[in-house]
């Protein structure tokens, strides 16, 4: 059956993640024109380095595939896919590639270097007083005022993305990029949906894919068409664990997780109201609503959020009435 399809393929991935956590040994120090300068990060696909570009001195950051997944050819589809995507969509709330090279047996995708950090690495530094990144962590998230400009940059980039027929379907905290300068940027759309760029030789079960906990309930019940609507609840879900304080369901093993997943109710405004705003709690909470229906669109969120808000319309944001952001040393 398709959920079993489903189940099998996620589960494989995840021992593919656990194989490939570790840079690709053997990587030369150099690509054609670029200089491998370090790693920025590494997952299930590829890895991430920032590199200077030799002719031009030009400093930006190459996703090269992993080698054992560059010989595969629905690997390498994807991939291609995704370079496709990111210099197709050009939005200042989506990070720019500037397309697919290859040297030797290496694949990389060429994109803009980005100065700041990952959603996953606040969450986790926010935790710790210790680690380097607690400060520039408590100034975002737990100030209500820049958690909601940040999150209106990501709102804004999935209502661009949607209008274009684009449905990411990855939206979690490793793939949403806070820059030094306050921006917001979607990040990796390497499982998105785009029925103008779809290749047949694709296969079904890669609809399903994504990351259980950020699910929306129809991606985990195995809905064949996800349409924009479960990135509003993913980035929600989101959200909602910057506010609160821990994920919207707790990570366990991929069956329990996916139940609970598809069992979930939009949280109470009361579980989220201590540490926000009751105006973006409500919104919050719509946004997670079980019925896709019923949520609002990403533009309609986006401008919630005060971003590139219509004239006429009141924001959400323009409705709170936020305290001084507390000093960082």
């Amino acid at each position: 059956s398709l959920a079993v399809a489903f189940l099998r393929e996620v589960e494989e991935l995840g021992a593919v993640d656990a194989l490939t956590l570790a840079p690709p040994r053997g990587l030369p120090r150099r690509l054609g024109d670029f200089r491998i300068l370090g790693l920025l990060g590494s997952g299930g696909v590829g890895s991430v380095y920032e590199a200077e570009q030799i002719s031009t001195g030009w400093h930006v950051a190459l996703k090269c595939l992993h080698p054992h997944l560059a010989h595969q050819p629905s690997a390498r589809l994807r991939f291609a896919r995704e370079a496709r995507l990111a210099t197709w969509l050009r939005h200042p709330g989506t990070v720019r590639g500037h397309g697919l090279q290859s040297h030797g047996d290496s694949v990389f995708l060429v994109m803009d270097l980005l100065h700041g950090h990952s959603l996953h690495r606040l969450l986790r530094a926010r935790t710790d007083p210790r680690d380097v990144d607690h400060a520039r962590a408590c100034a975002v998230l737990d100030d209500p005022k820049a958690l909601t400009r940040v999150f209106g940059d990501f709102a804004a980039a999935l209502a661009f993305t949607h209008r274009h027929g684009v449905v990411h379907r990855d939206v979690k905290p490793a793939n949403l990029f806070v820059c030094t300068d306050g921006r917001g940027v979607l990040l990796d759309f390497g499982l998105a949906c785009a029925p103008a760029l779809a290749e047949a030789e694709l296969t079904a079960t890669c609809d399903f894919l994504g990351t259980p906990v950020y699910m929306s309930p129809e991606q985990a019940a195995g809905a064949r068409v996800l349409r924009p609507s479960t990135d509003v609840y993913s980035l929600a879900a989101v959200l909602y664990e910057c506010l609160a304080g821990e994920p919207l369901v707790r990570n366990d093993t991929l069956p329990v997780v996916l139940d609970a997943v598809r069992r979930a109710r939009a949280p109470s405004v009361r579980r989220m109201t201590g540490v926000a705003p009751r105006a973006l709690a409500c919104l919050v909470r719509r946004c997670l609503r079980r019925n896709a229906r019923w949520r609002p669109d990403a533009g309609s969120l986006a401008e919630a959020l005060g971003c590139s808000v219509s004239p006429g319309r009141t924001s959400i944001a323009r409705e709170f009435r936020f305290e001084a952001a507390p000093a960082v040393a």
